[in-house]
């Protein structure tokens, strides 16, 4: 609508999208996100952790996630509904980092976050991997758990 025009028209640094929302990240740290909400559209429910601090954003299928400058990470929005149904066969090890609406604060700093929608990983300030989510699509690292320990850029 309207508003997101309005505070789309200066002071954007970067956008992404998902399959069915948009998300851009502003010069003043704070994120606005439109579109269909089961796709990351819909940020009310993590409006104040996106209102400041942000310094970066990323994007996978149906969902967002915002780095905050104290390493925080803050994921909002969803799954299709094809995902759905797989979804009832995770576990709550499956599902760590990748619930919506989710602030999680990494050890160590984070310089990037990447996902395919089922799993999530982080490289750490210190050249380290940090991977979460569903083993048996990339949150499982332990083959190569020996490689991901750091000097990673």
């Amino acid at each position: 609508g309207e508003a997101v025009q309005a505070q789309l028209k200066a002071g954007v640094t970067s956008i992404c999208s998902t399959s069915g929302a948009f998300a851009a990240l502003k010069e003043t740290g704070s994120v606005v996100a439109w579109g269909s909400p089961s796709s990351g559209g819909d940020a009310r429910s993590v409006a104040h952790q996106l209102a400041s601090g942000v310094v970066s954003i990323s994007s996978h299928d149906y969902s967002f996630s915002a780095e905050k400058e104290n390493g925080t990470i803050i994921v909002w929005g969803g799954c299709s509904d094809a995902d759905s149904n797989d979804l009832q066969d995770w576990d709550e090890e499956d599902l760590d980092g990748l619930e919506s609406d989710k602030e999680e604060k990494l050890p160590g700093g984070v310089k990037f976050v990447c996902s395919n929608g089922f799993a999530t990983a982080s490289l750490m300030a210190d050249g380290s991997v940090t991977v979460r989510g569903r083993a048996n699509r990339g949150g499982d690292a332990s083959s190569v758990a020996e490689q991901l320990k750091g000097g990673i850029e």
